[in-house]
């Protein structure tokens, strides 16, 4: 199941549309069923048409939210577990942190695009498996939020070219650069 919502005229409209998909999902799987409409698939699908009964919940949900700082901003104060007080919170951050928190029993999958991880909630990152870092200040670099980077791969970073990035990731004992080759017709 893909939900793709296009570009909205309002960061209000935008916000309540994310937040409404998030409490759709963390009510998918409180209820513990599916309901997926008839109209959606054609028949003789046996995965889908058990979907459609409501007897089976998807294996992975793949979320993808660029620009999540705008949703998910850092707070002023923190409080154990979500980093944001509660009277700061607003409800798209809420339902987001609730997909976050309880996202890998549930095989949800969030990939997330922002310029600068200091201004994202801290517990966005805490629960992060994957890095992608492209070229980055070193004021930027020295923040908390890139605390899982050493001195010297940050040093890296601030020096990277256009189509270069840095993986960071738990499963890999050190980070590994990637480049993307230009065309062979853009190639001196």
């Amino acid at each position: 199941m893909v939900i793709d919502i296009a570009m909205l005229p309002t960061l209000d409209e935008q916000a309540f549309v994310v937040g409404d998909v998030m409490k759709t999902i963390n009510e998918m799987y409180s209820l513990g069923h599916v309901s997926i409409p008839d109209e959606a698939y054609g028949p003789g699908d046996v995965e889908i048409d058990e979907a459609i009964e409501g007897t089976k919940k998807p294996k992975y949900i793949v979320i993808f939210i660029d620009e999540i700082n705008r949703f998910l901003p850092r707070g002023e104060s923190s409080t154990p577990g979500f980093g944001i007080s509660m009277s700061n919170r607003s409800a798209v951050a809420e339902e987001l942190l609730k997909t976050l928190i309880t996202g890998k029993s549930r095989h949800c999958i969030l990939f997330s695009a922002q310029q600068f991880k200091s201004q994202i909630e801290p517990s966005l990152n805490e629960n992060t498996g994957l890095h992608v870092i492209t070229k980055l200040g070193l004021s930027e670099l020295s923040s908390n939020s890139y605390s899982m980077v050493d001195d010297t791969t940050k040093s890296v970073i601030s020096k990277l070219h256009k189509g270069e990035f840095i993986l960071v990731h738990p499963a890999f004992r050190h980070p590994i650069k990637i480049d993307i080759p230009k065309p062979s017709f853009k190639r001196p």
